[in-house]
């Protein structure tokens, strides 16, 4: 996978300004234009931003971390790492009453895979008060001459209180009882990663875990996109992967990233709330030389 750059935007807003249209995993450009102005909106970019733009950087504030076994992107579950976290958030305005709408740069899915891993982090946090801006920044300009700044907004000390949702973390002995139990798992890398034809530096072996069948993230938006496929896509997509509204899929790439896209479809636009991210995903089943692993497996 090609390196990810942080170009990630985050706007919150006070819980009122949002009640009209209820809580919603996902909105749109013209929405945030709307209310872009409202007292109370941080939004972070590295570049050109939206006004009133904060700043987070997703390789090196602690959305993602290196763990004790050498695992790359993963959530940062030790206290230490919590406690970095969580001061990071707090540094950026963010509070417990906070409204969170990520947008990512929104070219692809690799872009919109960073608005969706960290929404996924808020989630495991415990902070259910987050959305992302379907298409991102590249949506937002290209519905209307928008202004923008390429000054960061300074953001208000606040605290944030990290609430654990443990269980969605998934470890890898987890995985292996639910292969047992015939759950279904959902490989989001390109379909070469998934026959085991190439590979990512992040893996050991080529191939995917036994039983895995594909569903590509890059299926999941539109040509040359950040945003997403209409909700009959969606799920006709998981439909055709073997997927229907009473499973439970596992959904895994190589470090969590991909698979966060497939895992907010999943369980945020098609409501299969009991969907679960494997956070170490290959990166971390390709560690253990006793886990097998299928090479040029047939969808």
């Amino acid at each position: 996978m090609k390196p990810i750059l942080a170009f990630l935007a985050f706007a919150l807003f006070a819980t009122e300004s949002f009640a009209a249209d209820g809580m919603r995993p996902l909105i749109d450009s013209r929405w945030l234009a709307v209310h872009a102005a409202e007292p109370g909106i941080v939004i972070i970019d590295t570049r050109s931003h939206i006004p009133g733009a904060v700043h987070t950087d997703y390789g090196r504030d602690g959305w993602r971390v290196t763990d004790a076994n050498g695992t790359p992107g993963m959530f940062p579950s030790d206290a230490t790492g919590l406690g970095a976290l969580a001061d990071r958030i707090g540094e950026m305005g963010i509070d417990n009453d906070s409204h969170i709408v990520l947008v990512p740069r929104g070219r692809d899915e690799i872009d919109l895979g960073v608005a969706t891993r960290i929404y996924w982090t808020f989630k495991v946090l415990g902070h259910d008060k987050v959305s992302i801006l379907n298409g991102g920044m590249m949506a937002y300009l290209e519905e209307a001459s928008r202004p923008l700044t390429r000054d960061l907004t300074p953001s208000n000390l606040r605290t944030f209180d990290v609430a654990l949702r443990s269980d969605m973390l998934l470890q890898e002995a987890e995985v292996k009882q639910a292969m047992v139990r015939d759950h279904t798992l959902i490989d989001a890398r390109p379909v070469s990663q998934f026959q085991g034809r190439t590979k990512s530096g992040a893996v050991t072996r080529p191939g995917t875990i036994p039983g895995a069948r594909s569903l590509p993230a890059e299926n999941l938006t539109r040509p040359q996109s950040g945003a997403f496929q209409s909700a009959t896509a969606l799920d006709r997509l998981f439909v055709s992967a073997g997927v229907g509204k009473t499973n439970a899929p596992i959904l895994f790439c190589n470090t969590g990233h991909w698979a966060s896209v497939n895992w907010f479809v999943a369980s945020e636009l098609l409501g299969m709330k009991d969907a679960r991210l494997y956070d170490g995903s290959m990166a971390e089943w390709t560690a253990d030389s006793t886990n097998s692993v299928v090479a040029e497996a047939v969808d």
